[in-house]
């Protein structure tokens, strides 16, 4: 509530304006959720009038646009007299002393703060109102995103404060901004270098990071453990800058320290631990850089000096059998990989990739009885949805394979029946030869009531919606924010039900799937995401399949390996292709605009989607791994069974396909393309009216 003193409008009654019923913000769209009583007709009017006036402009508007908030304002029984008195802000006369009594007896609802600041700060700079503008500027920096708009308010709030020398609010303000960016101090010392340091990596000044990270580490000032962080950073920081011989060099760098100062605390198992998993991730960065032999040889004479724990010896199994499956030692790799299942380990999910792996290598290898086995014994070992479906998909390959055609059918039926949305549901559609069927809701969604939210949509208050929405659902369990899922929707809050649908389980994800697929799809940005499939050629479905995965659909969002908006480019790419098609592009955070990132981000699929000869899978792997890899995979581990051939078997191209999926080496690619490809499948839902068949010659090419 706001304590109001109010003396700036005159009490008369402004003129009567029609608002059309069918315009944003109608007295139509309140009278469908709220109570249609004459007392709520006339006050959503006066609020919509006194909108339609403040936005006309002029003095005389201004003035009838005032007296029609500050009636709203002085009537006890409208549900947003805080509201309307922000919005009078705008267009009443209020004397600066009126402005103090106001603002500093304010108490208002946490869900109007953003509001009302960003309202008051407008004023307050317009009357030069300096104190205010300063707490204003600074109270606004807790709002905004991404954080170098967060640390650009509060310098200018710590600019305003000096300017009237107020010690106190200089002191509170600096402290915030040494939290937010702790290279803003200019003084380094031995408690804030190593953040100082993460900070500039952070905004990517990677030479002065690593100068820091590089004082840490030969310094005798500091411990072991943080002269290990400092030089993980260094690694990071050339990873993060694309510089991959820079990168595996600091690498082993690192595993010789480690290993030196393991060997000086012999019975430290941390240390030992520490030494052991930096050399499989020096070795796996070796395996990445096309040197397996290296690799292989790492981790062998590992294999041969102390372990830390069982864990770390079975996770060198598991990375020896992936190498050999690599090079088609497949006897090598199952006695690796049997090694590691039979080690008793406490990382659960290290020994289902294991149990899978062994399975996987036996399908490959054509030893049918031992793969069906091995999915049997991986599928009584966990208890997911997910991985179930995964397992029934390449168990029902192998009954294929031995002739056993019904049991195979039943169990692709089965993945359908139960997981009909995910990644094996649509590929077991393809295998069963019979189509998708259009996403037609289960029954319709009773959305929880919610009075004061139906108020502001009906009022055009889109963002303050979704600040009430935030507020009222903060404390709740997901499975009971799914009841908000229409909420989000008319509030444009896209990414807020699909993180939520991820906190679900297994079960409640496919009952509000059967509810909700367009709430959990969204396809916000429509009109200019269609443009851009013009522009580029690139089908929208896809688009908005990478965005879902990429970003769910937050502009705002930045990635650890600094990809940043919409499409989750990267600063570098992103340079190359605006310099190719002439887009305005300075600095990373121009990628936060989606109008620059959705025409950069098609312009990329366009050009991977060129490289792989318009095969979707491959085009989808390179987007998120990059297009040198992908073509490293292609010839090591797919050979089209085609090429060359008059008549091609399509059925067998298309099993190449999907096991060049499953045998794709970076497990977040490989989990990537299956996602992506599950997302535009259920665009695909959305968009069609009749069944229709899976789209084999777009996804694996024109052989299928």
């Amino acid at each position: 509530m706001i304590l109001l003193i109010l003396g700036a409008c005159s009490s008369r009654v402004a003129r009567k304006q029609k608002v059309p019923s069918n315009s944003p913000g109608s007295i139509q769209s309140l009278e469908n959720n709220i109570a249609s009583t004459e007392e709520n007709k006339l006050w959503a009017q006066d609020f919509l009038k006194a909108k339609l006036l403040a936005k006309k402009g002029g003095q005389t508007n201004h003035q009838q646009s005032c007296e029609l908030f500050f009636k709203l304002i002085n009537d006890d029984d409208f549900p947003l007299r805080d509201l309307a008195y922000i919005r009078s802000l705008d267009v009443c006369t209020y004397t600066p002393i009126e402005l103090s009594k106001q603002w500093d007896q304010k108490e208002l609802k946490p869900w109007l703060h953003e509001i009302f600041i960003k309202t008051a700060l407008k004023i307050a700079k317009k009357k030069e109102l300096i104190r205010y503008e300063a707490k204003f500027t600074f109270e606004l920096s807790k709002f905004r995103n991404p954080k170098s708009e967060k640390i650009k308010f509060v310098e200018r709030a710590i600019q305003l404060a000096k300017s009237f020398k107020d010690e106190n609010l200089i002191e509170s303000f600096e402290t915030r901004l040494y939290k937010l960016s702790p290279a803003q101090k200019k003084i380094v010392s031995h408690s804030n270098i190593y953040h100082i340091a993460r900070d500039y990596e952070r905004r990517r000044y990677f030479k002065k990071a690593r100068t820091l990270y590089l004082k840490i580490i030969r310094s005798k000032k500091y411990s072991s453990r943080k002269k290990i962080k400092a030089w993980n950073r260094i690694a990071m920081s050339y990873k993060l800058q694309r510089k991959k011989k820079r990168y595996r060099a600091t690498l082993t760098k690192i595993s010789h320290y480690l290993k030196n100062i393991s060997f000086r605390n012999r019975e430290n198992k941390i240390f030992l631990g520490e030494w052991n998993n930096a050399v499989i991730k020096e070795a796996r960065a070796i395996w990445t850089g096309q040197n397996l032999n290296k690799a292989k040889l790492l981790l062998e004479n590992l294999i041969s000096e102390p372990l830390a724990t069982p864990t770390v010896e079975a996770r060198i199994y598991w990375i020896l059998g992936l190498m050999n499956l690599e090079k088609n030692k497949i006897k090598d790799a199952i006695a690796y990989i049997e090694k590691g299942v039979q080690l008793d380990i406490e990382d659960k999910e290290l020994a289902q990739q294991l149990k899978w792996l062994l399975a996987w290598t036996y399908y490959l290898n054509g030893k049918h009885e031992l793969a069906i086995t091995a999915f049997d014994d991986f599928k009584e070992s966990v208890d997911s949805r997910s991985v179930h479906a995964k397992i029934d998909f390449w168990k029902a390959k192998t009954l294929k394979s031995l002739g056993r055609f019904q049991e195979a059918n039943r169990l692709l039926e089965g993945i359908i029946e139960i997981s009909p949305y995910s990644y094996y549901a649509g590929i077991s559609y393809q295998e069963l030869h019979i189509p998708i069927p259009p996403f037609r809701p289960s029954q319709k969604i009773e959305p929880i009531e919610l009075p004061l939210f139906e108020w502001l949509i009906g009022l055009n208050e889109i963002p303050v919606s979704k600040a009430y929405l935030k507020y009222v659902t903060k404390d709740l369990d997901p499975i009971d924010k799914v009841e908000y899922f229409p909420h989000y929707k008319r509030a444009n809050w896209y990414d807020g039900p699909i993180h939520i649908f991820f906190k679900l389980t297994d079960e409640q994800k496919q009952e509000v799937m059967e509810k909700n697929l367009e709430i959990i799809y969204p396809r916000p940005h429509l009109a200019y995401a269609s443009k851009m499939s013009l522009r580029h050629k690139v089908p929208k479905e896809l688009t908005y399949s990478i965005i879902r995965q990429e970003s769910a659909f937050n502009t705002m969002a930045r990635s650890w390996a600094d990809a940043f908006g919409l499409m989750q480019l990267i600063p570098e790419v992103a340079k190359k292709l605006s310099k190719k098609y002439g887009v305005k592009y300075r600095k990373p955070e121009d990628l936060y605009r989606p109008s620059t990132n959705l025409f950069l981000g098609n312009a990329m699929l366009k050009q991977v989607l060129k490289s792989h000869h318009n095969r979707m899978i491959f085009a989808i792997a390179s987007y998120n791994a990059s297009d040198s890899a992908v073509r490293r995979w292609k010839l090591k581990r797919f050979k089209n069974p085609c090429q060359g051939k008059g008549v091609c078997d399509s059925e067998y191209f298309n099993d190449k396909i999907l096991e060049f999926i499953e045998n794709i080496p970076y497990s977040e690619t490989k989990t990537y393309v299956k996602l992506v490809f599950r997302n535009y499948l259920n665009y695909l839902r959305l968009a069609e009216k009749k069944p229709f068949y899976f789209p084999k010659k777009k996804f694996f090419g024109p052989e299928a």
